[in-house]
């Protein structure tokens, strides 16, 4: 008897929610999707990535937004820099990871010193998020407001599906696969 309430709940349940989806604005469901798509991949995305993913953004749809080759470059010169420090800090707080497990390895613990390396990873990691707020900020200062104001409108279009966002259908698989999540670092010239 359980077990067949269970089943006719579930059933129930089943045919609620199908019909409900039925019922649904197939654009606005499409819309909502992506949206909460972009939202649990931003969740999981440190500052770093989100700044290079803004870079990259801005650099794919550079014609659309009619970026001058001053801007690209100097954009360029900026994810340069950036991806540099990234990676000098990065190393820096894996170093003092591994200092505070070797401070573990010890007897008997020395817990201010464990306490002082503890201090200094998370000093780096501040460190490191100051310095992408201060690269956000050159960002912005490099475009104009109305380059702002236009990849705003972009955004929000990509999100509601009513354009491309600049990428080919080959971007759009790359991305789908995490290749273009970061982009590497761009060369002086």
């Amino acid at each position: 008897m359980k077990n067949t309430l269970k089943v006719f709940l579930f059933a129930v349940s089943c045919l609620a929610l199908l019909s409900l989806q039925v019922l649904a604005d197939e654009g606005h469901m499409d819309r909502c999707n992506m949206m909460m798509k972009n939202m649990k991949m931003r969740a999981n995305m440190e500052m770093d990535d989100l700044f290079f993913m803004k870079t990259h953004y801005i650099l794919a749809n550079g014609a659309e937004i009619n970026l001058t080759e001053d801007q690209e470059t100097k954009i360029k010169e900026l994810v340069y820099s950036a991806k540099k420090a990234v990676i000098m800090q990065d190393a820096a707080i894996e170093s003092l990871e591994l200092d505070i497990m070797q401070a573990f390895m010890k007897s008997p613990i020395d817990v201010n010193a464990i306490n002082g390396l503890i201090d200094n990873k998370y000093a780096a990691k501040a460190s490191k998020a100051k310095d992408l707020v201060a690269a956000y900020v050159n960002l912005q200062k490099i475009l104009t407001k109305d380059q702002q104001n236009k990849l705003k409108d972009m955004w929000m279009a990509s999100m509601t599906g009513d354009m491309t966002c600049g990428m080919t259908d080959k971007d759009h698989e790359k991305a789908e696969s995490h290749e273009m999540m970061m982009p590497k670092p761009y060369k002086k010239q």
